[in-house]
């Protein structure tokens, strides 16, 4: 009896223990959601498909109901996000909906309802959608986190304006406001976004860049680069209807920086496009050829047939108002080939269109019988509790059978907690097979990339002294002959780098140590290095005590490290600028520092130089070509001896990179 005691004592701490997570699980049930719409989230579709399936497994091995319902969601977010087979994603959708009433797992039915609202809005049928969504917000979950519930009301603010009930709209993100200093400040700036767009629409230009600014003042302040450039690029828009030319051009430029930044080709491409359209408009027809030939560069790198097509109709009109016809023929027809491609892909689209549509027609169907069957279930559990208030005798089994689930439920905890150290075990592997990857594919990107850039130069500089030698003054063959030979230079630098690293990740270079002197090779290593500092008129000063400095470590890995370290000070440091090389000798080891009075460098930059899966190279002052080994190199190296390597660095201040050796290794 005490036993029985005891064991309900502890399901009753458990119990009131779990309460207070409640709220965290909802963020981290949203986190996991959001995950499957970010963009790149998903490495390898085939992968997750597989790893999604040997999750329902292990839930249905043991036992564990919510956890099998999430992985039947998680199948329809794949197919959904990934392979966009909408069919498919709904089927599973349905069968996790019909699992979660089935098994009164209520809970879980809020992100159910989301999902559907997602297929209905990719099919466009928006009132649908809209309907699910406020389901999912009919949620008990919702009252318990205001962050589901502000998700939610976004979602829904943005159904209601794709079906133009703009004041509906309005009133979600009034709701949601009302809720400010609650919430991410990213579902602020998104609120403050969809509003201006609300009051684009309705021709309130003036509110609509108000809210847009708001927005962008957010974003800015929270780092939110991408939202950021989105936002300049539709206050530019905004400024061009309102007849602002010159606020407009100063926001796409805004724009574009930002864009760039961010790589993101397609953004630059549009924004361009606007561009060069306005300086139509401003009659400015050479400046508005310069953006529209940037536009039509940019789409044709990533494939945007719209932008492309549009970039030939206003390159077109532009030569046609400067009569030069040809070129504006010669557009007209790239248009009208384009235009005529558009078309007949339209055609395609419609026909997707009209299937999804049949599609959602048959999912209604089964929703609704869904519906029938949880009212059904309903009323036959209205009448289960009604019978079994006439069978009070049965308390005392029921109580028997509470008593051996509970057991139960100890023996599964015990089991998942063994499941638990199994997983981690695995993860670990995995973390560590992305690791071995990421160097893998950092490695032949280096060689791919950076190799092929010195020898198109060879390659150029070669044909032009092969073909044109004889029309060439003997200035530009000495200036192609210096061209050359930084080249060569470049090149034999890129593949010295490569090979000892290369050679340190295989395990071919043997760290043997061995008795130097220190002096010795740091000054050797400056008479290396003069010719290239004079030539760039910089100073290389050594201050190192003048005796013996003996140490006990493998020394062409010490010799390699200083060589690159004064090698990147010369490289990064400005004409009539000075680099100081210094030893320290302290109780337990000797500090060696690089110091120049070069360009420094942010903490951004600091964090990505010795990482090779986040691989950083830049030109130095004099347009010098790195390998974006270097660094990579001598930290390995250094590590291997025993000792460690840091940077101090202030942006326009200069570096100063250090190293330490062991006395004793």
């Amino acid at each position: 009896m005490n036993k029985i005691k005891g064991v309900l004592t502890i399901c009753i701490l458990v119990g009131t223990c779990s309460f207070p997570t409640q709220a965290q699980s909802i963020l981290d049930d949203l986190e996991w959601f959001e995950y499957f719409f970010q963009s790149n989230s998903i490495d390898n579709v085939d992968n997750s498909l597989a790893n999604t399936q040997a999750k329902i497994m292990d839930a249905q091995e043991t036992f564990d109901k919510p956890a099998e319902a999430m992985a039947m969601k998680e199948f329809g977010l794949l197919h959904l996000t990934q392979t966009y087979e909408y069919d498919k994603a709904m089927k599973y959708f349905l069968e996790a909906l019909a699992f979660e009433e089935n098994n009164k797992i209520e809970k879980g039915k809020i992100f159910t309802y989301l999902a559907i609202a997602k297929v209905f809005e990719k099919v466009e049928i928006y009132y649908k959608s809209a309907e699910f969504i406020n389901k999912a917000l009919s949620q008990e979950e919702t009252k318990n986190s205001i962050h589901l519930k502000v998700y939610l009301l976004i979602q829904l603010g943005k159904l209601n304006t794709l079906m133009n009930k703009l004041e509906l709209a309005s009133e979600n993100f009034e709701e949601i406001l009302s809720h400010k200093g609650q919430f991410e400040k990213k579902y602020e700036a998104e609120t403050y976004f969809s509003l201006g767009q609300i009051e684009k629409l309705k021709g309130s230009f003036v509110n609509s860049l108000d809210f847009h600014k708001k927005a962008l003042a957010i974003q800015r302040r929270f780092g939110d680069r991408l939202n950021e450039s989105i936002s300049l690029y539709t206050i530019g828009q905004l400024y061009w209807a309102m007849q602002n030319q010159e606020r407009a051009l100063a926001n796409y430029e805004a724009a574009i920086d930002v864009k760039t930044g961010l790589k993101d080709i397609a953004g630059i491409s549009k924004t361009y496009l606007n561009a060069g359209r306005l300086y139509y408009d401003i009659k400015n027809y050479d400046r508005a050829i310069v953006n529209l030939e940037l536009a039509l560069q940019n789409a044709l790198k990533v494939n945007i047939p719209t932008v492309i097509r549009d970039c030939y109709l206003n390159l077109s009109q532009c030569y046609r108002q400067q009569n030069n016809y040809q070129r504006a023929l010669d557009y007209q027809e790239e248009f009208l080939a384009m235009n005529e491609f558009l078309e007949n892909d339209k055609g395609e689209q419609q026909l997707v269109k009209i299937q999804n549509r049949y599609s959602a027609d048959n999912f209604q169907a089964k929703i609704s019988k869904l519906d029938q069957d949880r009212l059904k279930k309903e009323q036959e559990l209205i009448e289960q509790l009604a019978f079994r208030k006439n069978l009070l005798i049965l308390t005392a089994f029921i109580l028997v059978v509470a008593v051996l689930l509970l057991i139960l439920y100890f023996v599964k905890l015990h089991s998942n907690r063994k499941l638990t150290i199994l997983n981690k075990k695995v993860a670990k592997q995995n973390d560590e097979l992305h690791d071995l990857n990421a160097t893998k594919d950092k490695f032949f990107s280096i060689i791919s990339h950076d190799l092929k850039g010195p020898l198109n130069s060879l390659s150029s500089f070669t044909y032009l002294l092969t073909d044109h030698i004889e029309s060439m003054t003997k200035e530009e063959i000495q200036t192609l002959a210096k061209d050359l030979d930084k080249s060569q230079k470049n090149l034999y630098a890129l593949l010295e780098n490569l090979l000892e690293w290369s050679q340190s990740q295989t395990g071919k270079i043997e760290f043997t140590p061995e008795n130097f002197d220190l002096v010795e090779v740091i000054k050797d290593n400056r008479e290396l290095l003069l010719a290239q500092a004079e030539n760039k008129k910089i100073e290389l000063v050594i201050n190192v005590p003048s005796e013996k400095e003996s140490v006990f470590v493998n020394k062409n890995a010490i010799n390699t490290v200083i060589r690159n370290l004064i090698s990147n000070a010369i490289k990064f440091t400005p004409a009539e600028g000075s680099i100081t090389m210094s030893m320290n000798r302290l109780e337990s080891e000797i500090v060696i520092s690089v110091k120049d009075t070069g360009i420094g460098m942010n903490k951004v930059v600091i964090d990505k130089l010795f990482r090779i899966d986040t691989k950083y190279s830049t030109k130095g002052t004099a347009d010098e070509k790195g390998t974006g080994l270097g660094l990579i190199l001598c930290k390995e190296f250094i590590e291997n001896c025993g000792g460690s390597i840091w940077v101090q660095s202030e942006v326009d201040k200069g570096s100063t990179f250090s190293f330490s050796i062991p006395l004793q290794n």
